[in-house]
């Protein structure tokens, strides 16, 4: 009683395990505000990779996040 069910459910949505490794195949709008959300909520930016084509999105995740940038999807998909 007095609890919402839903209450705090967003606080679950970013729990990842410390040695999770996590590639973004595309560093759009979409790749960007999920990685802003995981640093905000304390993962480890060395554990995140971004795959894009676009060089200038990567610099910009780089700068930002400082985070791994490649341009090349295998790489992405290795670490």
């Amino acid at each position: 009683p007095g609890l919402d069910p839903g209450q705090n459910r967003h606080c679950y949505l970013w729990r990842t395990s410390v040695n999770q490794n996590i590639c973004f195949i595309g560093a759009g709008n979409m790749a960007t505000s999920l990685i802003g959300g995981l640093i905000a909520n304390q993962h480890d930016a060395a554990a995140i990779t971004a795959c894009d084509i676009d060089d200038a999105q990567l610099d910009h995740l780089k700068r930002n996040f400082d985070i791994h940038v490649t341009g090349f999807r295998h790489q992405c998909l290795g670490r």
